[in-house]
């Protein structure tokens, strides 16, 4: 209903400041303060069994909720976390943003992840895996050589099957991983089981086949969740306006 509509948009809203505002807290950010956020995490022993087979862990998230705190909490228990990030889009923002945008950039050498920026050599992310660590990927990213059409909420939208092409050369498991905000502001970390891929004998065929079998599981979060995911499309939409973006994912 239009009503449902409404409060769905003020708690995001809501959400979206909330996140910002814990942003703005990135260099404060300790093991206590980041415990004390996300109290709890499911699926840790999904993990642990991943990373016990030696070839790394791919954990394949969403610009969905408080995306930068599942790494940072992973960060500070101790597991060797790599995040891909794109190529900031500052130019493009105002001098505050711009500001900040520095600001948390010198303040991310004190906290324990390694940021990848796309554009690098494909080495650093077979490195990452090869030395049995973390390595964060957005299913949702902006950057991508190629993007794979599948059906997402009864429309054709874009994703990169990057992270599915990764796990076949490198054998490094993909588990699913979505944060969670409560109603209190603490969070919920949630690691799936590992993602199980489906092979086929045309390599095309297999990416398309796993991209869209993840969509269908980001699909169910929103569902649930939708006010985590409400302000990034909007974001999504103003970068495009701006030129700060080629195109939305979504097709039509």
């Amino acid at each position: 209903t239009q009503r449902e509509v409404e409060k769905m948009a003020c708690r995001g809203l809501r959400i979206f400041t909330k996140r910002q505002m814990e942003n703005l807290y990135w260099g404060r950010m300790s093991p206590e303060i980041v415990a004390e956020i996300v109290p709890s995490i499911e699926g840790i022993s999904y993990l642990e069994e991943a990373l016990k087979k030696g070839r790394g862990a791919i954990l394949l998230t969403a610009h969905f909720g408080s995306l930068l705190l599942p790494p940072l909490i992973l960060g500070f228990k101790g597991y060797k976390v790599h995040q891909i990030a794109g190529p900031p889009l500052i130019d493009k923002q105002s001098l505050i943003h711009q500001k900040i945008f520095n600001l948390r950039l010198k303040e991310s050498v004190k906290l324990p992840i390694n940021f990848i920026v796309i554009g690098r050599s494909m080495r650093h992310l077979f490195r990452v895996l090869k030395d049995n660590g973390i390595l964060f990927v957005a299913f949702d990213g902006r950057e991508a050589n190629k993007m794979v059409p599948v059906t997402f909420f009864n429309h054709k939208a874009l994703f990169s099957p990057g992270p599915f092409k990764l796990s076949l050369k490198t054998n490094a498991p993909i588990l699913p991983t979505f944060i969670v905000r409560h109603e209190d502001d603490t969070h919920r970390l949630i690691i799936e089981p590992p993602f199980e891929l489906i092979r086929s004998e045309d390599e095309e065929e297999t990416l398309a086949l796993n991209t869209e079998k993840f969509a269908k599981i980001f699909e169910g979060y929103i569902s649930r969740y939708p006010c985590h995911y409400a302000m990034t499309l909007m974001r999504m939409e103003e970068l495009i306006q701006e030129g700060a973006l080629k195109s939305h994912f979504f097709q039509n």
